[in-house]
């Protein structure tokens, strides 16, 4: 047994030395692996074995093992769309069973409301958002001046309800926000379109001006 240790030593050492010799053995190495089967597995079970003790001592190999190992992850994920599907599913269950959690619901939260405000404050969410407001508008929208918008906003701070509902804590999301104002701005706009056609039947039946019978509406 101890001679097999010196005799490995040694044709380390002319390994490591001579070019040749280095190069013979490699040859010798992919025909055993080629032929023997019993090689081969004890060959990947010493690979494995001996990466498992790098990663754990060297502190170098570990973090370039990482690097590489994110990098081959991304290029499987741009290239192989069966990857990609299979990693997507898979991140959906692990998310599902994370948040089933009472802590981790807490935690998801806080991240969810930092990483927001943090979006909030570029000016890339402020042109996105504006971009997805102008485009959401309806042409029932686009017929009201922006004066009356501002009017319509002014009411809706100014006036209070009269009664409150018992979960008024509950926020509205953005679409339920947006067919409220929607309904409102259409709303006026009928009011409105009601109120002309009432003032231009009256212009017709009387001998008033237009500046008078505006006064009478007002």
């Amino acid at each position: 047994m101890q001679n097999r240790k010196v005799h490995i030593e040694r044709f380390k050492g002319r390994v490591k030395e001579n070019a040749t010799t280095k190069l013979k053995n490699k040859m010798n190495v992919k025909n055993r692996l080629a032929t023997s089967a019993t090689y081969r597995t004890r060959n990947i079970e010493r690979a494995k074995y001996s990466q498992k003790m790098r990663l754990q001592t060297n502190e170098r190999y570990r973090i370039k093992k990482q690097l590489q190992t994110k990098t081959n992850n991304k290029l499987r994920l741009m290239r192989n769309v069966r990857h990609r599907q299979q990693q997507l599913q898979w991140s959906n269950s692990s998310m599902r069973k994370w948040l089933q959690n009472t802590e981790c619901q807490e935690l998801n939260k806080k991240r969810s409301r930092i990483r927001y405000l943090k979006v909030k404050q570029t000016d890339k969410y402020n042109a996105r958002h504006c971009n997805i407001v102008r485009n959401s508008r309806t042409a029932d929208d686009l017929e009201l001046t922006p004066d009356m918008r501002q009017k319509l906003r002014k009411q809706r701070t100014n006036v209070r309800p009269i009664c409150r509902p018992i979960n008024s804590h509950v926020q509205l999301t953005q679409q339920q926000k947006y067919w409220l104002r929607r309904s409102r701005l259409l709303s006026e706009l009928r009011r409105r379109t009601q109120r002309q056609q009432k003032q231009h039947k009256m212009a017709l039946k009387s001998d008033m001006s237009a500046f008078d019978i505006q006064l009478l509406f007002n």
